[in-house]
């Protein structure tokens, strides 16, 4: 009898050792665990970039009065500046093309009479060997040129310009006729803001034939 008490209590006693270790290591794992879970929030708060505040160039005009601006001039004077704006660009955009176009005339006329040097000497007479070996290289220093000033870009650029300021140039007209029938308008300064944040952060600086 004591034999098997003795073993009873020994059973009990690994029972409740056995018991004491899974908690244990339950308390240890939920730990890690824990631990884990703060590492990977503490990761994400430093991987997340901080907010970078607006580049003065992309903010507003901060206007103290608004009801003091004066609808009617300020509609005034942003179309006499589309009006010259699109005149400029458009003038540069027919300027840049028309370039390019007579370095593609002139590289065409040469590589025609390149064609007749090679097939008809005759009508060269000596010159035909000298004009076989110039016209290519000058034929390649046009075109080396022409990619180089990349003139047709810079005219779709300033095409897009002059578009741009020929759609403001008709918002402030159709505001300046509702105004002229009696209409209140109550954009005027948005549109403002609107066109100054598009002009100086969206249309480049002047573009340049060299």
């Amino acid at each position: 009898m004591n034999q098997i008490s003795k073993n009873g209590n020994e059973k009990g006693n690994l029972d409740y050792l056995s018991n004491l270790a899974t908690e244990k290591e339950k308390v240890m794992t939920s730990s890690s665990l824990d631990g884990e879970e703060i590492e990977d929030e503490k990761r994400e708060n430093e991987e997340v970039p901080k907010k970078k505040k607006k580049s003065f160039l992309w903010r507003e005009i901060q206007i103290t009065n608004p009801e003091d601006v004066e609808g009617r001039m300020l509609l005034g004077i942003m179309m006499k500046r589309c009006e010259r704006l699109h005149g400029e660009w458009s003038s540069r955009a027919n300027y840049l093309r028309s370039s390019n176009s007579c370095i593609t005339a002139i590289v065409i006329f040469v590589q025609i009479v390149q064609v007749f040097t090679v097939h008809s000497p005759a009508y060269f007479g000596n010159n035909s060997k000298l004009l076989a070996t110039v016209l290519p290289a000058f034929t390649g220093a046009m075109i080396g040129t022409q990619q180089k000033l990349s003139w047709e870009k810079k005219a779709s650029v300033a095409k897009k310009n002059a578009q741009f300021f020929s759609k403001l140039q008709r918002h402030v007209e159709y505001r300046m006729n509702l105004m002229e029938a009696g209409g209140e308008v109550r954009d005027v300064v948005k549109l403002w803001n609107i066109s100054m944040l598009t002009e100086a952060c969206e249309i480049p600086p002047p573009v340049f034939p060299y």
